[in-house]
């Protein structure tokens, strides 16, 4: 029988057949291939011929040990008695080198048998233990002669079979491996030859793109025909942008002057897929060369990401320049796009190096964003983005004027939503030259510069960075700074966090008598009308100004740098905390705060990270105030604890465990500071101006600490 597990034809004959031999011996199938079970058959005629001739000889009464090898295995046949007389050949033990053979025990009592056992060792084994008994050879000799020859002659013609087969199988593996050998080396020649036309192409296409971008400038309509084009440009049928040659030409139907440019300005659009480019310029939808070119649209990047993955520089020399994938926008949405630019190669801006998206400008204001550049200010409704991503490095340069720099939106008038950011973000102006007026110069991880709107459940966990030679920097881990214009409405922060760390210097050369002031802060670094709830940050926060002015500030607090009192009865920050460390270094004054470095009403709050407020200034009329939740406070501080330590260092000083010092008119309820132990505690623990509440002023009910001087003000809990 072919196939695995099937019987041979000896071993069916075998099943068949009587046989009169006396003792126990056993053979194994030790194959189900079909080739070596037919040779098996062979050897197995073989033996049984052999098998008789030894009995035959061997006809007198004897006891040995013999060790018969049958199939390449071993079988012991102890006390084999004589051949030709009855007797009882009692505990005959046959020992089979098969695993799933059994050990049997033979009684012989004067008896001719012939029994054949199939024992299992495996569902696919076609292996069998066969027991021959033998007895009376004289009389069935000729007998197994004959079977002996008919299993040589059947086990013969398998052998012609399986030849047959043999030979048949080598044919079809011969043909086999010519046509295998054949498929390899047409796919060799296919792959060969697509490689080549891939790289031939490569060099092709940057060309195309950057004949896209020169369209662009040239002024150039480029949209896809309208035989073509996808949608319609309503919200019920946007047009469909599915390539970076559609954006191209999104861009430049808004920045044109064709007569139906203002329903492109206007119009729906919906991203249908990823888009990734190595183009290394690009002009955004949306420029302010002319006041008519302002995106007025509704973008939705439907869950997918725009990818620039080389180093983009935007500049403008004859005006403001506004930088990101959207420039100028009024009255826009934008929602659920990533951006990320990707560029890792160096572009050099006044010998400073930056990648990723690069936005300057050499004698006006710049503003640059991942997602969009500026907004213009109080229009109605504002613009939207919600739903969106940055992923890459966002730099905005002026090199003697503002620059402001956002993860989201460099500037303007704006309500964010649900939006994050993982790059890099940094503002900087690069001149040493003195220039009129105050130069800001702004970054926030979501927003550079927010105008009196709101930003709701945003993070950054980007690294957030403002360096000045003039005036003013600041710097948020979501808010750069607000507007400092005092008829302007509140910007509202809430639902936000900040991982990253926050970094403002100024560094101006100046020694005239205007002030400088660097201010940060793990959400916001300068703020004048705002409110802050359900805020956190766990990133550093550094400011440091090192002017030469007269009047140098640094300001640096966990949650919100320098707030401006508006409303002494209102909360300015509630329901926040900060693990981070802050740190206020300046030549002058310097605040510093767990919460806040200066003014604002914080209630429900609490700090956990280190404070620390230095002044370089030898001068007695420098400062350097810490608290573990204000620096400064002119206004309310209610149901807030602090356990960071408190360093104040300055030839004048005040340190507090929840303020350094407080108005008059500052108020100070139901607070707790545990600084721990005196190596915690504020790094003067004696003198007027050092307290474990507050350092001077203010007035303090139900409050509670553990460590530095009381002066008449709070409860000391001994520990």
């Amino acid at each position: 029988m072919l196939g695995g597990g099937g019987h041979s034809k000896a071993q069916e004959i075998g099943q068949n057949s009587e046989k009169t031999i006396h003792n126990d011996l056993t053979y194994n199938k030790l194959d189900n291939n079909v080739k070596s079970s037919s040779i098996n058959d062979i050897d197995n005629a073989n033996n049984l011929k052999n098998i008789y001739a030894y009995n035959k000889v061997s006809s007198q009464n004897y006891n040995v040990n013999k060790q018969f090898t049958i199939n390449n295995k071993t079988t012991n046949a102890q006390n084999i008695t004589g051949i030709g007389f009855a007797s009882e050949c009692a505990n005959t033990k046959i020992k089979a080198n098969n695993g799933g053979n059994k050990m049997r025990n033979q009684d012989i009592n004067n008896k001719t048998t012939n029994k054949i056992e199939k024992t299992s060792i495996g569902s696919n084994s076609g292996l069998f233990a066969n027991t021959i008994n033998i007895d009376n050879v004289s009389r069935k000799e000729t007998q197994v002669l004959l079977k002996a020859e008919t299993l040589q002659k059947r086990a013969g013609h398998i052998r012609t079979r399986i030849n047959r087969r043999m030979s048949v199988g080598a044919q079809t593996t011969n043909i086999l491996m010519r046509y295998t050998i054949q498929l390899v080396l047409w796919l060799f020649v296919f792959v060969l030859s697509t490689m080549i036309v891939y790289f031939t192409n490569a060099g092709n296409n940057n060309n195309l793109l950057n004949m896209q971008n020169n369209v662009i400038a040239q002024g150039v309509n480029t949209f896809a025909d309208e035989s073509t084009r996808k949608g319609t440009g309503t919200s019920e049928n946007p047009f469909q942008i599915s390539t970076y040659a559609d954006l191209v030409a999104v861009a430049n139907k808004v920045n044109g002057d064709d007569a139906d440019a203002e329903s492109y300005r206007t119009a729906h659009y919906k991203l249908m897929n990823d888009i990734e480019t190595d183009t290394t310029t690009w002009t955004p939808i949306g420029s302010y060369t002319n006041s008519n070119y302002v995106f007025k649209g509704h973008f939705d990047g439907n869950e997918h990401t725009i990818t620039f993955t080389q180093t983009v520089h935007i500049t403008n020399e004859s005006g403001d320049v506004y930088g990101g994938l959207f420039g100028y926008a009024k009255t826009a949405t934008i929602q659920n796009l990533g951006i990320n630019w990707a560029g890792d190669d160096v572009v050099i801006v006044n010998e400073v190096e930056y990648t990723g998206l690069v936005v300057s400008s050499s004698s006006n204001a710049a503003y640059g964003g991942g997602i969009l550049g500026y907004v213009v200010v109080y229009t109605y409704p504002e613009t939207v983005i919600e739903n969106c991503s940055n992923e890459g490095n966002v730099s905005v340069i002026s090199i003697s004027n503002e620059a402001y720099a956002g993860g989201i939106a460099g500037g303007g008038y704006t309500t964010i939503s649900n939006c994050d950011n993982t790059g890099s973000v940094s503002a900087s102006t690069e001149s040493t030259a003195s220039t009129s007026g105050d130069i800001s110069v702004c970054a926030g991880g979501i927003a550079g510069l927010n105008i009196a709107r709101k930003i709701s459940n945003c993070y950054n966990t980007g690294s957030v960075t403002t360096t000045s030679d003039e005036d003013e920097a600041y710097a948020g881990g979501i808010l750069g700074s607000t507007s400092l214009d005092t008829g302007s409405p509140d910007t509202t922060i809430e639902k936000c966090n900040n991982t990253g760390l926050v970094s403002a210097s100024s560094m101006s050369t100046s020694n005239s008598t205007s002030s400088t002031s660097a201010a940060t802060g793990g959400l916001v670094g300068n703020a004048y009308r705002l409110r802050i709830s359900d805020c956190s940050n766990t990133g550093l926060v550094i400011a440091d100004n090192k002017s030469n002015s007269r009047y140098a500030y640094a300001y640096a607090g966990g949650i919100a740098g320098d707030i401006g009192l508006i409303r002494p009865t209102e909360p300015t920050v509630k329901n926040c905390y900060n693990t981070g460390a802050v740190t206020a270094t300046s030549s002058d004054d310097a605040y510093a705060g767990g919460i806040s470095a200066s003014s604002g009403v914080i209630a429900n709050s609490y700090n956990t990270g280190s404070v620390t407020a230095t002044s370089s200034s030898s001068s007695s009329s420098s400062r350097a105030y810490a608290g573990g939740i204000v620096g400064v406070a002119f206004g309310a501080i209610i149901n807030s604890y602090n356990t960071g330590t408190v360093t104040a260092d300055s030839s004048s000083f005040y340190a507090g465990g929840i303020t350094g010092k407080a108005s008059s008119s500052t108020i100070i309820s139901n607070c707790f500071s545990l600084v721990g132990s005196s190596s915690n505690a504020p790094s003067v623990s004696t003198g007027s101006n050092v307290g474990g509440i507050v350092g001077g002023g203010g007035t303090v009910n139900n409050c509670y600490y553990d460590y530095g001087n009381d002066n008449s003000k709070g409860t000391k809990i001994e520990t």
